[in-house]
């Protein structure tokens, strides 16, 4: 509507030309019209997509028999239980193990695998994934889903060619589809992030079936492990991440991101270490809420516990003898940009009655503004700008030299169970820098450090102007200041990254965050001011 509003805007400005009646109109109806009609054509449409963007070709029954033929007992004997025809069999040709399902009934699915899948995964292993991709059709999540990947994709593509076509440009016109393409990018984003909590529930749900139609929820336990495995593999040997992987991840039963650390911590730790933070952590729900796939702990746990509910010994101890504690300053702290709003209410509320108290005793005439209740509006993006400014310094606190941890400490960092984001660690790791190359990264959305202990996520915020770029470092080796933090995902905020030439690429994650608190202080005040 706000796109519809601005085209017609520009219209009514230009000469000789009148805006278009029917952008005025509310095009609710319309657009759930169209979304029930691309729901109905769904598969068909995939189909197309699959075959001609990713190389999806028919899986034979008998091919799949030499991967695992428990997989084919199992499509058989659920599907005769339940008087289904068996979902079409396909596969991808693609080295990271992965599966999905799309269709909008049983005899309409496809159940999708890797070739990744098929080789790197065990005989029962497998049986337990295509298990759980039944557990989609049962549920009838995939239908939800299949519109999701039909809208999601094109845009996607589109995103990808416009990349494609910036890095062929000249300089001028680089930067205007480097901007272009990181706006489709973002509308990506937006996209995908309208399916995020139907994307984490309805693991739960195929995890049980996939336990309860095998009986081998310690299978499933393996399969998920192996795939996180196997997407960090193919992340190291591409070094960067593949536009299939990203583009069908909302589909995939483990997230790339989610991945990284996980699929490389094994050398170092194990993995019950690792994943107490998923399973223990008092806050772990609230820094999950922006991801595409649930704590993989969690789904572990859970799994688990239906083992040991069959007395069978489970694959994982993911069990504490005690509970952990954290300061509830710390969280708080943490969480100060979004307290921020509700005191900011509290502030309008104030603000009002004083106004009102004023007006009717006739000492101040500002009636006129606070009668418009958008001011309210201003208080709040006031009281964020001044959560952000809050938590400033403990979210940035000084790196300094004798403090700063190295490689050899960053897997004790990452089992540390009670960590909060807000616990801002100092580190300086030695690595190799993985990521896209050219504009499909023109905001370092791909950005992977590969240090001898592992991969981990790096978060840049880069200052317009400046010649030298992370990006401009991908392929080289690397020394990584930053702060780490422990989420969901761990990461790191990059402060500096320096190659061994003495090369620096700055980063300016303070800096961006002080113009951001200050951005809305003035927006805040302005609409506070004028109503």
């Amino acid at each position: 509507m706000w796109a519809m509003k601005f085209i017609n805007d520009i219209l009514v400005k230009l000469p000789f030309v009148e805006p278009i009646q029917l952008l005025y109109r509310n095009p609710t109806s319309l657009l759930l019209i169209l979304l029930l009609l691309l729901m109905c054509v769904s598969p068909w449409l995939l189909d197309w997509l699959l075959i001609e963007f990713y190389g999806q070709k028919p899986l034979e029954k008998d091919t799949l028999n030499r991967y695992s033929k428990e997989a084919v007992r199992v499509l058989q004997r659920y599907c005769q239980q339940r008087g289904w025809q068996i979902p079409k069999l396909r596969v991808l040709p693609i080295a990271a193990p992965i599966a999905f399902t799309y269709g909008h009934l049983s005899r309409k699915a496809r159940i999708v695998v890797s070739q990744g899948l098929l080789e790197q995964l065990a005989e029962d292993e497998i049986a337990t994934i295509y298990a759980s991709q039944l557990g989609h059709i049962a549920h009838k999540d995939c239908t939800i889903m299949s519109l999701v990947l039909l809208v999601t994709i094109p845009v996607y593509l589109l995103y990808q060619q416009i990349a494609k076509w910036s890095d062929e440009a000249s300089q001028v016109w680089r930067t205007v589809f480097g901007v272009l393409a990181s706006i489709i990018y973002g509308f990506w984003c937006l996209f995908v992030g309208t399916a995020l909590w139907l994307s984490q529930v309805r693991l739960y749900y195929s995890d049980r079936v996939g336990a309860e139609v095998t009986g081998n929820p310690n299978g499933l336990v393996r399969a998920l492990l192996k795939i996180a495995i196997g997407i960090t593999d193919d992340v190291q040997q591409q070094e960067h991440t593949s536009w299939q992987l990203e583009s069908l991840n909302i589909v995939m039963p483990v997230g790339y991101k989610q991945s990284l650390c996980l699929g490389t911590i094994a050398p170092y730790t194990t993995f019950e270490s690792f994943l107490m933070w998923d399973c223990f952590n008092p806050y772990r729900w609230w820094f999950v809420i922006n991801n595409t796939h649930p704590l993989m702990g969690d789904r572990l746990k859970r799994l688990c516990r239906i083992a040991r509910h069959w007395h069978i010994a489970p694959e994982l101890y993911l069990e504490s003898q005690q509970p952990f504690s954290i300061k509830r300053q710390s969280f708080l702290l943490q969480i100060a940009p979004f307290l921020g709003i509700p005191l900011g209410i509290v502030c309008a509320v104030l603000i009002w009655v004083v106004w009102q108290t004023a007006f009717a005793l006739k000492l101040l005439n500002l009636k006129w503004i606070y009668d418009d209740w958008r001011y309210v509006i201003g208080c709040m993006v006031i009281g964020f700008s001044i959560g952000i400014l809050l938590r400033m310094n403990s979210f940035f606190p000084d790196i300094k030299p004798t403090t700063v941890q190295t490689d050899e400490h960053l897997p004790e960092l990452l089992t540390n169970p009670t960590a909060l984001p807000i616990d801002s660690v100092g580190v300086r790791l030695v690595g190799k820098l993985l990521g896209r190359q050219g504009i499909s990264n023109y905001f370092g959305q791909d950005l992977i450090l590969q240090s001898p202990t592992g991969l981990i996520k790096l978060h840049q915020a880069s200052w317009f102007g400046k010649s030298l770029k992370a990006q401009d470092l991908i392929g080289r080796q690397v020394t990584v200041t930053g702060w780490l933090r422990r989420g969901a995902t761990p990461w790191i905020d990059i402060q500096t990254l320096q190659t061994q030439s003495g090369k620096t690429a700055p980063s300016f994650h303070p800096i961006c965050s002080v113009a951001l608190a200050v951005a809305l202080e003035v927006w805040g005040a302005y609409i506070l001011l004028t109503g």
